[in-house]
């Protein structure tokens, strides 16, 4: 048997457990608790029938050819924006 501290977050790290797993608690009359893994009823998420990427020929028909000046000003001051340090 092995054992775990629970932190100040009440979060209890289980090594053979993989995140996202959710488990189902029950606490037993005589102190203990029974952790067991809940199966999903849902499916798994699918992309509505029908629709798929656009490729690049879809995309110029669809608004068309060329040069966007506009996006084009707008993609060169985005790049120009200085880039803030990460957080930690």
């Amino acid at each position: 048997m092995t054992t775990a501290t629970v932190d100040d977050k009440q979060r209890v790290r289980l090594k053979n457990v993989k995140p996202g797993v959710v488990l189902a608690v029950q606490e037993n009359a005589d102190g203990t608790i029974t952790l067991a893994p809940v199966k999903a009823d849902m499916p798994e998420p699918s992309p509505p029938a029908g629709l798929k990427p656009f490729t690049k020929e879809e995309a110029d028909r669809c608004w068309g050819k060329g040069s966007k000046h506009e996006l084009d000003a707008l993609e060169s001051h985005c790049a120009a924006l200085p880039v803030p340090p990460p957080e930690e």
